[in-house]
């Protein structure tokens, strides 16, 4: 009977065990939420912007981002398109990071000219390296405020912030 009862365990804890752990990883990957949608004021995005930011692994770590934004081009509205690469550093249990960041953001020529370029119509990018302070709460909001630089061909910004708010899922 003991090798009976023995034969019988063996796959129903088996089963058992890949139930639980199929359960725990499902929550597990809920809390991680590695997507964020954010609206930013100044910022890689030159003034008002919409950024998607999508983590590559568990944060802290790698992620991408990518965005819409306006800028006012001689009382004009012109699109700007930042992109860029981060990395999250973690500071207190998962809630405060340092983020540091490369990235491009096309725009018009003359917006990184200060206005003073021949050539007003037409895009051009900019290297832009930024490091925020960023904030997530459990329940999924997160803020950053940003300081960075932006060097494009004829002009370099030396000093440029940013403030961002958005939702994490």
């Amino acid at each position: 009977n003991t090798k009976t009862i023995n034969k019988r365990s063996i796959p129903k804890a088996s089963l058992c065990s890949t139930f639980m752990f199929s359960v725990i990883n499902v929550f597990t990957q809920r809390s991680l939420r590695k997507n964020t949608i954010y609206g930013a004021f100044a910022g890689a995005g030159v003034f008002l912007s919409a950024h998607h930011d999508r983590k590559l692994e568990t944060p802290p770590g790698w992620g991408v981002h990518f965005g819409l934004g306006n800028a006012d081009a001689d009382e004009n509205f012109a699109f700007t398109i930042p992109v860029g690469l981060d990395y999250l550093f973690n500071i207190s249990n998962q809630k405060l990071f340092i983020e540091t960041g490369v990235g491009v953001t096309w725009a018009l020529q003359n917006i990184w000219d200060n206005y003073n370029h021949t050539e007003p119509h037409k895009y051009r990018p900019a290297f832009i390296p930024s490091v925020s302070f960023r904030y997530h709460t459990r329940y999924g909001l997160m803020w950053k405020v940003t300081a960075m630089a932006a060097f494009s061909k004829n002009n370099i910004i030396p000093f440029y912030p940013g403030i961002s708010i958005g939702w994490r899922f």
